[in-house]
Formats: C-alpha cells, structure tokens, sequence
C-alpha cells in the first residue's frame, strides 16, 4: 500500500501446491491473463517456483510472444524465475531481478526489511540516478514461517565487509 500498489491475485494462484503442480498450463494461463490485463501494471512473482519451466510449453508460442509485446510490463521476481527472467529477455522484454510477493512485500515483521524498501523504491520514484550502496545489516532467515512470528523482526548482524568487487572496477553505469 505504501508503494500504492493493490495486488491482484490471479485465479489459479490460491488454488494450493497441488493445484499448480499439477496444472501448469493454468500456471502459464495467469501470467497471459496478466499480461493481458491493461489494468494490471506489474507482475510480482508470489516466490521462486521451482518447476517454472513446466509452464514454458504453454507460453513459448507465437501468441504469447505478441501478448508480451504489445502489453509490456514490469516484471520481477528471483530464484527459479530466473528462467522466466531469460524467457523474458528472448521475447525483447527487460525484466528485474528482485523482490518477490512473499518472501520481500509480505515479511512477516511489521515492515518490509529496509534495505530492500529503498532498493524497490526505484521502481515507483523514477529518480534520475541510484545509487546501489551495501546494506549495513544482512538478516539471518527465519526458523520458523508460523504465524506466531508474524510481527517479529529477523535477527540482525552488522555488516563489516561492503561489497565485494569480483571483476573490473568499482565504479560502473548502466
């Protein structure tokens, strides 16, 4: 809400593991109908999915890829959706790496961690320029995903390292 975003979950999305293990054409279905729909103007990975690809045989198409096209939209997630990410990519539409609906937009503290609220935020504030900086915390995960720990912060450690450049400089622009 403080991004000013309304979900909207798509039919098949509550319909259990089961459901959608089962059903992966009524997996590829929502995310036409999401693109299809001009009122929908970002799809936000519920989480990663690890059988994502079972999907691709009813999106790789020739219709899919004019829905695409002609209805671009944001699109972000990480984990197994980096194959979604790269289906993405071949049909000419950029992509972002980032937060999912559970894990990130629905942490079970009272607020999103801020490390990624200020990262995210990007998305909704269009600034000229970002700056990518290190977060001075990382987070343990979680024990337990129960609903006695809705409204409980993660464990906090300092971050004492920064970034760690692996190749070339540190300075880039993109």
């Amino acid at each position: 809400k403080e991004f000013g975003l309304i979900p909207v979950f798509m039919p098949n999305a509550l319909k259990g593991l089961d459901f959608i293990k089962n059903n992966p054409e009524a997996r590829a279905q929502d995310l036409k109908e999401a693109f299809l729909n001009p009122e929908i103007k970002a799809v936000i990975c519920a989480i990663g999915g690890v059988d994502t690809y079972r999907t691709y045989p009813y999106l790789m198409t020739e219709e899919f890829k004019i829905i695409v096209q002609n209805n671009p939209k944001i699109f972000m997630g990480f984990s197994d959706t980096t194959a979604n990410h790269l289906m993405f990519q071949k049909l000419g539409l950029n992509t972002f790496y980032g937060p999912a609906f559970l894990p990130d937009f629905a942490e079970l503290a009272n607020d999103m961690l801020p490390y990624t609220k200020d990262a995210i935020s990007y998305l909704f504030e269009a600034p000229e320029t970002y700056e990518i900086k290190s977060s001075p915390v990382w987070y343990k995960e979680r024990e337990s995903y129960s609903p006695a720990e809705v409204g409980k912060n993660r464990v906090q450690i300092n971050e004492t390292k920064g970034f760690e450049c692996l190749q070339g400089t540190t300075v880039a622009e993109g």
